[in-house]
């Protein structure tokens, strides 16, 4: 299925809802929705729980991960959310220790992702890629909906720039963040580590983000009701960095 293009706007506009279909499917054996309503962006996401589906993440004073928004908000004022979030976890992880099990990953969450019927799907709206196992099945996810564009923002880029690492872990998770940035519908944005520093350009993939004032496309999201409005740029512009600024 090919949906008309959305249009692309920068700076402040009208309010705009954001409104999609949230399919009624399930994590296995579970009563939690596989996909999550993040009502100010267009489109469903897939949720994990901040800092455990973390890998990379680094704290400490003026880092970005230290104030990190899925640690708080609705993220923890409702324990229902959290709980839904390590369910996902833990299914998911279960799923990646077989290659049966990792096919019924991919199976069930492709054919979620088509139900939702949206253009576009943000992947991590808290968590990230935790391994190169798990990216490796959002690659075979990604090819099989070519007409849904993906946003993956994600700070499991360090291990292939850290010195202080395995070559079998740096070349693991190169070879399947490449791989999966290569597709046509899927932006992999490296995100910033601290609150000053400029966005990440990581060899082999998309523009990064920052939270920085450094010049590059500001969000417009911090003056329009923290909202995306129209603005598709995370997805639609790969080769643009992004500031988020504090919204």
């Amino acid at each position: 299925m090919a949906w008309p293009p959305l249009p692309y706007l920068g700076g402040k506009e009208t309010h705009i809802p954001m409104k999609h279909f949230i399919p009624r499917a399930y994590v296995p054996g579970t009563k939690t929705l596989l996909l999550t309503d993040t009502s100010k962006m267009p489109s469903a996401s897939w949720s994990l729980p901040a800092r455990e589906a973390c890998p990379y993440m680094l704290g400490g004073e003026h880092t970005i991960c230290g104030s990190c928004y899925a640690d708080k908000g609705s993220y923890t004022t409702y324990p229902n959310v959290k709980k839904a979030q390590r369910a996902r976890f833990a299914w998911v992880r279960e799923c990646l220790k077989t290659e049966a099990g990792t096919d019924d990953f991919v199976r069930i969450m492709t054919d979620v992702i088509r139900r939702a019927n949206n253009p576009y799907f943000r992947v991590h709206d808290s968590g990230d890629l935790f391994s190169p196992a798990y990216t490796w099945a959002w690659v075979r996810i990604c090819q099989a909906l070519p007409d849904v564009k993906f946003w993956f923002p994600t700070r499991s880029w360090r291990p292939m720039t850290m010195s202080k690492i395995s070559a079998s872990t740096k070349v693991a998770w190169t070879l399947a963040l490449t791989a999966l940035d290569a597709l046509d519908n899927v932006t992999v944005r490296p995100s910033a580590l601290f609150l000053n520093a400029p966005a990440p350009r990581i060899a082999g993939l998309s523009a990064g983000s920052t939270a920085a004032d450094d010049g590059s496309f500001n969000c417009p999201a911090y003056s329009q009701n923290n909202e995306c409005g129209s603005c598709r740029a995370c997805w639609d512009a790969p080769t643009v960095a992004i500031s988020y600024r504090a919204h």
